[in-house]
């Protein structure tokens, strides 16, 4: 019940021009949403629900950077669509666990508005911190619209992201908004330059101090994957998972998958149990996690 008051807090926040632009569509009601932030950007984000009029508990997903190709490398992230519908994997993997689904597109990602979040001065950990308590705070009005939907459960919401969205998502564990949430699923989270040589006086490994600095308060267990020889983050994914389960109020669980199989999904980190009757590691790894707070 303690996340009542603030859902109710942000929910008086929101905007009033914070509504969907269709109606429900299809088995999984699957519906597009326009969620204003205060700074009169707009984020786009998709929900989508399982069969029944009973409340849901929440996952709230957010998107990793667009894959870099010849093609799209002439292109900013700006235009480079990230979305994640209801038939993707990573929806699939909840709405086949009974939960509702809120999939936001950060600012400065098509279809939503406004420029990216960038680091800002100071050392790269400084950075780092400061760009997923940016991120944070526009996924805590998404997290609040998304609770106001029908069918949505205000406790037990999970939050999971792969790269940049799991590092956006480490940020808003860590802030007084982050009630009713039960866990997070984040798969090799880093924040862009966090591998760049530090200047006398900073952090060795910035990802590391910088995810120590957002891990103080939050509360809520995390699920941490990470695919052994992941390169981006300069290599200190185990290193930034061992920091913040120091710091946190809350358990930490590392697992470290396998290299992705070459006849299997298109990355490691896809949330899907099985594919041509063979196990995939990520999803296994995060129904364990989830089987095991119930």
């Amino acid at each position: 019940m303690r996340a009542w008051p603030a859902a109710i807090a942000l929910l008086l926040a929101l905007p009033a021009a914070a509504a969907p632009l269709d109606a429900p569509q299809g088995e999984w009601r699957e519906q597009s949403h326009a969620i204003p932030l205060p700074g009169g950007e707009v984020l786009r984000a998709r929900a989508c629900r399982p069969p029944g009029e009973e409340a849901r508990p929440l996952a709230l997903l957010t998107h990793d950077d667009p894959a870099v190709t010849p093609a799209t490398r002439r292109s900013s992230s700006s235009i480079a669509s990230v979305e994640i519908f209801c038939w993707s994997n990573e929806a699939r993997f909840f709405l086949d666990r009974g939960m509702a689904v809120i999939a936001v597109v950060r600012r400065g990602f098509a279809p939503s508005g406004g420029r990216r979040n960038a680091l800002g001065p100071g050392c790269p950990e400084d950075g780092a911190a400061g760009l997923a308590r940016a991120e944070a705070a526009d996924l805590a009005v998404a997290l609040a619209y998304g609770r106001s939907l029908p069918g949505v459960a205000p406790a037990g919401t999970v939050l999971a992201g792969v790269g940049s969205g799991g590092w956006a998502l480490l940020g808003l564990l860590g802030l007084p908004e982050a009630t009713g949430i039960a866990a997070a699923i984040v798969a090799a989270p880093f924040a862009p330059r966090s591998a760049a040589m530090p200047d006398a006086g900073c952090a060795p490994e910035p990802l590391a101090a910088a995810a120590g600095r957002l891990a103080a308060g939050a509360a809520a267990p995390v699920l941490w994957l990470q695919v052994e020889g992941e390169r981006r983050g300069g290599g200190q994914g185990r290193a930034a998972a061992t920091a913040w389960a120091a710091a946190a109020r809350a358990p930490l669980r590392f697992e470290a998958l396998p290299p992705p199989d070459p006849r299997g999904v298109p990355t490691a980190y896809q949330l899907i149990n099985r594919l041509d009757d063979r196990p995939v590691p990520a999803g296994a790894a995060a129904a364990r996690f989830l089987d095991g707070l119930r």
